[in-house]
């Protein structure tokens, strides 16, 4: 359980890792990374504003980022305790969990996003 959890731990650190250099970057230089379904198609995909929305968190501006991107705004969080709990269990059983339920939140998520991709470029939010 030991080895489980630290590997966990150096998987989260390294996501961590990975957005402050990105967040030094951006600072630094000005220069995000592009959405190329946007650049490829002119619309706007399901993740299109998520940096912005994270760095208007980030500087306590949470009314700015949920224009950014409304569904992620409310998705995250709860995509977010889904993955502590998938990783919880793995820890605990040494397990990937299995079954319906283990499996549904990704496709409700699945289905929202797309969703919302089509909505957010027919009303324009």
């Amino acid at each position: 359980m030991k080895k489980r959890l630290a590997d966990c731990m150096s998987r989260l650190l390294f996501c961590f890792a990975a957005g402050v250099l990105y967040w030094i970057w951006l600072h630094c230089t000005g220069l995000g990374i592009p959405c190329l379904f946007y650049l490829w198609t002119g619309f706007k995909c399901p993740g299109c504003g998520i940096t912005r929305m994270c760095l208007a968190l980030l500087s306590d501006y949470p009314e700015a980022a949920r224009q950014y991107n409304l569904l992620l705004f409310y998705l995250l969080p709860v995509l977010a305790l889904y993955g502590f709990v998938r990783m919880a269990w793995y820890i605990m059983k040494g397990t990937k969990m299995r079954g319906v339920y283990a499996e549904l939140p990704v496709w409700v998520s699945v289905a929202l996003l797309l969703a919302f991709g089509v909505y957010r470029n027919i009303v324009g939010c």
